[in-house]
């Protein structure tokens, strides 16, 4: 079946299921940055943005003596945060569920503790580690 054929059937194609994946993992970068100015400083301490699928958008909340009280807010406020998402990203939102989790990690590695001096220069294997790890580490 051709592309066009496919969607007239009510079929999505796989081009258009991977096209939307990369597009909401990219717009869900663009809300972790942006999310202060979403939610406001003191919120985005304590909750973050998983993820975007299907027009459900998934929040962390990693305070757990005030879990049910954002739920309640974000319920609240839903549907003018979902129109300010929505039109400045370009997003279809529908639903937010806010569920417990644990503190965002930090993107950046932590850097190896181990140096060409400390290791055996016996062991070529640990070398080419070290050096492999080495690198990543000054990538990022």
């Amino acid at each position: 079946m051709k592309e066009d054929n496919i969607e007239s059937a009510g079929l999505i194609s796989l081009r258009h299921i991977v096209g939307e994946n990369a597009r909401q993992a990219q717009s869900l970068e663009c809300l972790k940055t942006s999310w202060p100015y979403f939610v406001g400083h003191g919120n985005s301490q304590i909750s973050y943005p998983i993820s975007i699928k299907l027009g459900l958008l998934l929040v962390g909340c990693h305070n757990s003596s005030v879990l049910e009280d954002f739920r309640k807010s974000a319920r609240k406020t839903w549907p003018v945060l979902r129109s300010r998402i929505n039109s400045l990203l370009k997003l279809h939102l529908r639903q937010i569920e806010v569920v417990p989790c644990d503190p965002e990690q930090s993107a950046t590695p932590k850097a190896p503790t181990q140096t060409l001096d400390s290791i055996s220069q016996t062991d070529p294997l640990e070398l080419v580690l070290l050096h492999y790890r080495n690198s990543k580490v000054a990538k990022i």
